[in-house]
């Protein structure tokens, strides 16, 4: 199953609705597509599109600068109720930056292991992000991202 949206690209909440309601297959046949209106369409411009809904086209690279626009994540942790309970996993190194924690103060866990593991789990997954090497020098591996994010989900 193939869903295009229409136009060039969609808008944050038809991206967010078609996101949440379906599972995406990784078999190519029943893969869910959704287009994104950046004309770089790569990572950094993208993900900063999927996670704001704005199109900067000021993000026009990879490099490490902090996000000038506010993810959906930011404008939660403005809403009260949801003051520091809005959290992101990511295994790419730049994921800090495309949700400016500096500014946001959303809990974003991406490459780096956390600093004060709480449990043994994360104390294990810790020790063991030392001793396995990423698969590129600014991602670790999705296994270590899975398990600090269902860690994270155990205990809050």
């Amino acid at each position: 199953m193939m869903i295009r949206l229409s136009g060039r690209g969609c808008c944050f909440l038809s991206c967010t609705i078609l996101f949440l309601s379906r599972v995406v297959s990784l078999e190519t046949e029943t893969a869910v597509h959704a287009p994104v209106a950046n004309p770089w369409v790569f990572s950094y411009p993208g993900y900063s599109e999927i996670l704001t809904g704005v199109v900067n086209e000021t993000i026009n690279s990879n490099s490490k600068l902090h996000n000038p626009e506010r993810t959906v994540h930011e404008r939660l942790e403005g809403i009260g109720g949801f003051v520091g309970s809005t959290a992101a996993f990511a295994s790419w190194d730049v994921f800090p930056l495309i949700f400016n924690v500096e500014r946001s103060g959303v809990y974003v866990n991406a490459f780096e292991p956390p600093n004060a593991p709480e449990g043994m789990e994360e104390i294990t997954l810790n020790r063991l992000h030392k001793d396995i090497p990423p698969p590129w020098p600014t991602v670790r591996n999705d296994a270590f991202t899975h398990r600090y994010a269902l860690s994270f989900l155990r205990r809050e």
